[in-house]
């Protein structure tokens, strides 16, 4: 790697600020990636080496604060102290931001078709396996942790259309998830995708989304997160019970920032969309989610909106 794109980090951190001083981190990283220069010359690095490197970006803004990334992190994760200690709490925001910018890493493989899929451990594959049989499709619902690909790319998926709901409009954040998985098919959150999906369920075909996100213009029903109220895409809950499809939580983890590490990919049993009422099963999978969330903590890319989402 240059010696211009190893110092573009801290060039970009004075930069891109916001009036308070404060740093997008998750936009930052979508700039380098849509920079064909940075992403043609930090792709010269082994994918391993790469990780290692990003990672030790991640832990120098939050060890400097710079942006104000611990401040901002910290201010968010003090609503989850009575879960961790505020030791473990600063651990997890340190180990987070690392993940953070080491998961561009993963984004740069997929998009060039070089990713590693001999590192992904499949835990409770047969929740998959056995929902693929069916004849009302499969709904994957996940919390936004480490890249996709690992699970969208699996041998058990290629006889399937498969179908990712993304932010309408969205451009560097579509690309940081979704570049290089040319046998997905991306859904625009919007009227337009609801009727696309229905469609898709109904001949037993996939259809992924996160359930962590809700998209702006989409209508919200309540939940619950780390015991405080949350909202969920009520399309998503709707598209569920209508269906009848298997609705099955997921998440994706690559278990350390650095080098080589293992990536887990585990399935939640389906949780049951037949009950009437949309109430509950709003509540089964938020809590589904918070679980997910709570195995892989370091991973999960929310954590600064958690102010926004739970009140």
């Amino acid at each position: 790697m240059s010696k211009d794109s190893a110092d573009r980090w801290l060039q970009d951190a004075r930069s891109r600020r916001s009036p308070s001083g404060n740093l997008d981190v998750s936009r930052l990283l979508a700039t380098w990636f849509s920079d064909d220069a940075w992403r043609a010359d930090v792709t010269l690095m082994p994918a391993p080496a790469r990780r290692t490197f990003l990672a030790e970006l991640g832990r120098e803004f939050f060890d400097g604060n710079i942006g104000n990334v611990a401040d901002e992190l910290m201010w968010n994760l003090a609503r989850v102290e009575w879960l961790w200690p505020p030791a473990e709490l600063r651990r997890l925001g340190r180990d987070h931001t690392a993940h953070l910018f080491s998961a561009l890493s993963d984004s740069l493989d997929f998009h060039a078709g070089t990713a590693d899929l001999s590192c992904v451990d499949y835990i409770n594959w047969h929740h998959l396996t056995e929902a693929l049989g069916g004849r009302k499709g499969t709904l994957l619902v996940g919390a936004f942790q480490s890249h996709p690909g690992f699970l969208l790319s699996a041998p058990d998926l290629g006889a399937f259309k498969v179908a990712v709901v993304r932010k309408s409009g969205a451009t560097d954040q579509a690309s940081l998830t979704l570049a290089g998985l040319t046998h997905v098919e991306e859904l625009p959150a919007s009227t337009g995708a609801v009727r696309r999906m229905l469609a898709l369920l109904s001949q037993g075909q996939v259809v992924a989304t996160y359930g962590d996100y809700v998209y702006a213009g989409s209508a919200m029903i309540e939940s619950a997160l780390f015991g405080y109220r949350t909202t969920l895409s009520r399309s998503l809950i709707r598209i569920a019970m209508r269906t009848g499809a298997s609705l099955i939580p997921f998440a994706i983890a690559r278990t350390a920032p650095e080098g080589r590490s293992a990536v887990a990919v585990e399935l939640f049993p389906p949780i049951n969309a037949d009950d009437p009422d949309e109430n509950t099963l709003a509540l089964r999978l938020g809590v589904a989610l918070e679980c997910l969330i709570r195995r892989y903590p370091a991973q999960w890319r929310l954590w600064n909106t958690l102010r926004s989402r739970c009140y």
